[in-house]
């Protein structure tokens, strides 16, 4: 899911299974929350930071209960791990906040995990405290055709309440 404005100054990738334009980076992040049933947080830079801790902010507000994966590659994530801890030793944050988000070691322990995630649900058992929601899904899956371009309004999560996104998939922020 890419906004409008970011296909001028990156290169969208075209051959992508399925490209999403938004209007904006509100639509962008909008839709990603809408279509995700759990978010996972590669190395990236300033706007990945923005989005993960957004995404964490939101559930602590339960404007959703779903998997927040951050995924530590050769020590990319101890620096955001280590300003979280911050806040929580300073007082800012509560030790519970640990419970909102999850680091996992690598991109394998990270698609394990995931697997672990809808693993749990197919088996009717929950995931732990959030309950996901994940399902499986698998070849014949249902959905846009590749590279359909669709279009997302400016919009922010409503309250309380999480719409499931289409099976299995998880946002890569």
């Amino acid at each position: 899911i890419i906004p409008e404005f970011l296909t001028k100054w990156e290169v969208a990738h075209e051959g992508l299974e399925r490209l999403v334009v938004s209007d904006n980076m509100h639509g962008r992040k909008r839709r990603m929350f809408e279509e995700s049933d759990a978010f996972l947080a590669l190395p990236g830079g300033i706007g990945t930071l923005d989005e993960i801790i957004e995404i964490i902010s939101w559930r602590q507000l339960r404007l959703h209960d779903k998997p927040v994966l951050i995924c530590d590659v050769a020590g990319s994530a101890e620096p955001l791990r280590a300003m979280l801890e911050a806040t929580i030793s300073m007082g800012f944050a509560a030790p519970e906040t640990r419970a909102l988000y999850e680091f996992v070691s690598g991109v394998p322990a990270a698609l394990h995990r995931l697997d672990a995630l809808v693993r749990a649900v197919e088996g009717g058992a929950t995931t732990g405290p959030d309950q996901s929601g994940l399902v499986a899904s698998g070849p014949g899956e249902s959905g846009p055709r590749p590279n359909d371009r669709e279009k997302s309004s400016l919009e922010t999560p409503g309250q309380g309440t999480t719409k499931r996104g289409p099976a299995g998939r998880a946002d890569l922020l």
